[in-house]
């Protein structure tokens, strides 16, 4: 640190010389005059000192008998950042913070959520390798979210308990397969799962640290409110909407759109175009399907500490020692501190106390021009000579305000799960994938009746971070559709009810919470997948499992781990390999079994690539999506609950 010229006198009696010799004489004292900066810290007096001569001093005494000791600190301030209020609906600059415009929303500025894809600990996204099945969507490493395979339940007219999971659906970027993935899924970004016409799912939230409000859509319809996100735009502007989104921690579960209170209708998968889904049956069309969620944080608080601008000395030499009672509260606005235009307030650390080392200057008195001081020497005597008394210094006590961590306690529907059952991959089931393949999306229809309930913010609407909500699309795609894009073979199809029951596998029980729920969405014209049936012809196709390999049709020695499209002959990856270098053709890839024309070649596990295809190397961050409509409004629901 630079040290200022301006320098000062300091007049110091009580030396005591260093003895060339044992003993050490007290009795004999000096007086010394030094010059020496005025910012320069008191503890370079003990080094001058030392250089003349004399021995540290244990400490020194100014006029008004204050004792200083060489490695003093006293209490100060940390810089601090002053904030001009102005008027509401005006440009807001840096430093400058709106009438009506909470602290705590000016310090959580900017704040930006990150998104990643993990498999049991975050992953982001930009670090998440191609082709690896993450099965958590993971923000800010702290919001979990997980999609559960899970059997559907039967619409019979009758309350289900909730199924539990038959393992996680996998996860995949859509932004590391942008020269794979259909348009709708390149032009809105966010991640992709396979999922069977027909097969159920539920999902899971988790935080353990942070609250997220969540508002989940399916094909751009709440399924808390049955409100399309159109709408949700125009109401949410009012002031007397209902709650159309759930609280994590609180809601670990969602299973089903919300058609009345305590009961949700079972999210089942259907394709696009086939008048099934509840985006369809809601809005004529079926234009969006998959899964939006809206993931809006809490503000993160205690960032910044506010004083006002115009405090006393005494008042801040109060706070110095400890008066917290001046610090305003961040959840309030400027209007009502009963500020204006042009006023301004303090912005400090979150801790805004700190310590300084004494300098010169502060021994001096107002009307001073010599710092006068008297040294202290207390010494004792030992078998070894002499030595100095150390008395303590004064050190800086690091403060830390630790926040209560809030831990969800989720209870456990998870559970292994062997499938018994064998399944051949039917040939007509199978597209061929090309740049311009078919792909076939899924939106979400209503299925049986299952007991759930949808609980109430306990939060205040400032709670909320609304200008940081972000969207993440979940795209839903046909197994066929996936493996084209990822060459991995997707999992099965899940068992019925039927095998499920008989296998004894867990229906899940949860204690209702009747004055703590919400009222039902509006779904009174959404029929069930059942309802439909009635009018709709179904089918159901079996797939090959994976997980179940069988010997490799060309060494006949090792298990297959792959398999050839469309024709279904199933090979392993050393045999592949040897094909790939002894077939020069450049016209095409023919199955060594069958000579059928290859449309793609795809793993159990991992992505295989016909000759001369580019690996999927690349590492991209996710798309995602920001909100700037009045969708961000958080009110009230108190007055929904019946």
């Amino acid at each position: 640190m630079e040290i200022s010229t301006d320098t000062v006198p300091v007049v110091i009696n009580g030396l005591v010389k260093k003895p060339l010799v044992a003993p050490l004489d007290l009795t004999t004292t000096y007086e010394e005059r030094i010059e020496l900066p005025k910012d320069a810290q008191l503890r370079n007096l003990w080094a001058k000192l030392d250089l003349l001569g004399y021995l540290e001093p244990t400490f020194v005494s100014d006029r008004k008998g204050s004792r200083w000791t060489k490695m003093h600190v006293d209490h100060a301030f940390e810089p601090y950042e002053e904030v001009e209020v102005i008027a509401d609906g005006t440009s807001v600059g840096v430093n400058e913070i709106r009438l009506n415009e909470s602290l705590v929303a000016f310090t959580n500025r900017g704040f930006n959520l990150t998104f990643g894809l993990g498999s049991g600990s975050a992953l982001l996204f930009d670090k998440q390798p191609v082709g690896a099945q993450s099965n958590e969507l993971v923000i800010d490493n702290s919001l979990k979210i997980k999609f559960h395979r899970t059997v559907r339940m039967p619409d019979d007219g009758r309350m289900h308990h909730l199924p539990g999971s038959l393992g996680l659906f996998p996860l995949y970027n859509a932004s590391a397969y942008l020269s794979r993935v259909p348009d709708t899924v390149r032009e809105s970004g966010g991640v992709f799962m396979p999922i069977w016409s027909r097969e159920a799912l539920w999902m899971s939230f988790d935080s353990d640290t942070r609250n997220f409000a969540l508002r989940v859509y399916v094909g751009r319809v709440n399924a808390v409110t049955g409100r399309t996100m159109d709408e949700d735009k125009i109401l949410n502007q009012s002031l007397n909407t209902t709650q159309d989104y759930v609280v994590v921690p609180g809601q670990q579960w969602l299973d089903g759109i919300h058609v009345q209170e305590g009961a949700v209708r079972q999210f089942v998968a259907m394709p696009m175009g086939s008048g099934y889904t509840t985006e369809g049956l809601k809005t004529g069309q079926e234009r969006y399907g998959g899964i939006q969620i809206e993931v809006i944080p809490e503000y993160q608080r205690n960032l910044r500490k506010w004083l006002p601008g115009n405090l006393s000395a005494s008042a801040m030499t109060a706070i110095l020692n400890g008066d917290s009672s001046y610090f305003l509260p961040e959840t309030s606005t400027p209007a009502e501190f009963s500020l204006r235009p042009g006023d301004k307030i303090r912005s400090y650390p979150s801790s805004p106390r700190t310590f300084k080392y004494v300098k010169i200057s502060d021994l001096m008195g107002p009307e001073e021009t010599e710092v006068n001081l008297m040294a202290t020497n207390v010494q004792e005597r030992s078998s070894w000579g002499w030595r100095s008394m150390a008395i303590q210094d004064q050190l800086p006590i690091q403060m830390e305000l630790k926040a209560t961590s809030l831990s969800a306690h989720p209870h456990a529907r998870y559970h292994s799960y062997s499938q018994s059952h064998s399944f051949s991959y039917p040939k007509s089931g199978i597209r061929r994938h090309s740049k311009t393949m078919e792909s076939q999306s899924l939106g979400l229809a209503a299925g049986g009746k299952l007991i759930q309930d949808i609980y109430c913010d306990p939060h205040p609407p400032q709670t909320w971070n609304t200008a940081a909500t972000r969207i993440i699309n979940i795209h839903l795609l046909d197994p066929a559709t996936c493996e084209g894009i990822t060459h991995i073979v997707p999992p099965p199809p899940p068992i019925d009810t039927k095998d499920y029951v008989k296998s004894n596998l867990p229906f899940f029980v949860v204690e209702e919470q009747v004055d703590n729920r919400l009222e039902g969405g509006d779904f009174d014209n959404v029929k069930s997948v059942s309802a439909l049936d009635q009018e709709k012809g179904i089918s159901t196709e079996s797939t090959l499992d994976p997980h179940k390999p069988t010997r490799c049709n060309e060494c006949k020695i090792r298990l297959c781990d792959c398999i050839v499209r469309p024709c279904d002959h199933t090979f392993c990856n050393s045999c592949i390999k040897k094909l790939e270098k002894d077939d020069e053709s450049t016209e095409g890839w023919q199955c060594p079994k069958c000579q059928t024309n290859v449309s793609h070649v795809a793993g159990f596990s991992a992505p295989m690539n016909l000759p001369g295809e580019e690996s999927l190397k690349i590492n991209v961050p996710v798309s995602v999506l920001k909100v700037e409509d009045g969708r961000v409004a958080f009110r009230s629901i108190q007055t929904t609950r019946i």
